[in-house]
């Protein structure tokens, strides 16, 4: 296919950023799929491939077969964090779109994605996050993502709606964020790394600055393979991760504290049913308390709106995501 994004001398509207960590099965038709729905968009446009020390040959075929790609090589592996805010640091769009490496986009995605920072009413608009399924069984992977606190524990709620609407969180596995906000906020916190959470994280965070979240299910794409955690880690790894970032989520922007109050509880009910994921997960976030005190700081002094009158706009929207 030919490899013809862009005039080379025209300065990019939107830049694709999309992290790569031995994506050898999927990389290509990632590619393939960005280049057709930029086409369809008819934006100028980059992409950015930051590969994070891939050791399956995918960053030589990249090199190869997409050379009008920019190829960021990175010798060490940083994790997707970190090659996430590498790649929004290097771009020079005013949109970009984050597209995970196992992602295929349909043809219109990119267009629904960035169409709604063309309306008179975006000055305040910071993301929107796309509609994404399961290549094997069809079903939705992420479409609209909320969350409540119950009995003072933070849970997660899904809906699927049909329209263009407000969302409390962005994914960033497939997502349109304005570049100057998301480097404002200063990127992924690495506190979450390897995964998990860094997108609902920063997605709160501009929700209390003012900025809006935006979910537009009309902005289609299909997720390759497995979970990238639970591919890397296992699935018991994969959950402990997922309920560390959890924990380290709440402590660092939920103004009431009651969720470490139920903590030790929680946990010791979760250990009588033989579940002790919750306590290890407890323990893994207790050890990076420090750099969740200096968050929480952060958070509480940037914020022009509370995190609880945030969650309080979302929480009777959808079902709980975990039942």
């Amino acid at each position: 296919m030919a490899d013809d994004l862009m005039p080379q001398r025209e300065t990019p509207e939107i830049s694709v950023i999309v992290p790569n960590w031995n994506g050898g099965p999927f990389i290509g038709r990632c590619l393939s799929s960005i280049q057709h729905a930029l086409r369809a968009a008819g934006r100028v446009a980059e992409i950015v491939l930051v590969d994070d020390a891939s050791s399956d040959g995918s960053r030589e075929r990249i090199a190869a077969r997409f050379p009008r790609v920019r190829l960021i090589a990175k010798e060490h592996n940083v994790g997707f964090i970190e090659s996430a805010n590498h790649g929004v640091r290097s771009a020079n769009g005013k949109i970009a779109l984050l597209i995970n490496n196992s992602m295929t986009l349909r043809e219109d995605c990119i267009a629904q994605l960035i169409a709604p920072f063309d309306a008179e009413d975006a000055d305040d608009l910071f993301a929107v996050s796309g509609f994404v399924t399961q290549w094997e069984s069809g079903e939705p992977s992420h479409a609209w993502m909320g969350a409540a606190l119950d009995k003072g524990w933070l849970r997660l709620r899904r809906d699927q709606p049909n329209d263009l609407c407000e969302a409390l969180f962005f994914h960033d596995g497939c997502a349109a964020v304005r570049r100057e906000r998301f480097l404002e906020l200063g990127g992924f916190d690495p506190i979450f790394a390897p995964g998990g959470w860094e997108d609902y994280d920063m997605s709160l965070r501009a929700w209390t600055r003012g900025w809006r979240v935006l979910y537009e299910p009309a902005a289609r794409t299909v997720h390759l393979g497995q979970a990238p955690l639970a591919g890397r880690y296992g699935p018991d790894g994969a959950r402990q991760i997922e309920q560390r970032n959890r924990l380290l989520f709440g402590w660092m922007n939920v103004e009431d504290l009651s969720l470490v109050s139920r903590l030790p509880a929680c946990a010791a009910m979760a250990c009588r049913r033989g579940d002790t994921s919750l306590l290890k997960a407890a323990l893994k976030a207790f050890v990076q308390r420090k750099a969740a005190a200096e968050g929480r700081k952060r958070r509480m002094a940037e914020r022009e709106i509370s995190a609880l009158e945030i969650l309080r706009r979302f929480e009777q929207r959808g079902q709980w995501a975990d039942e």
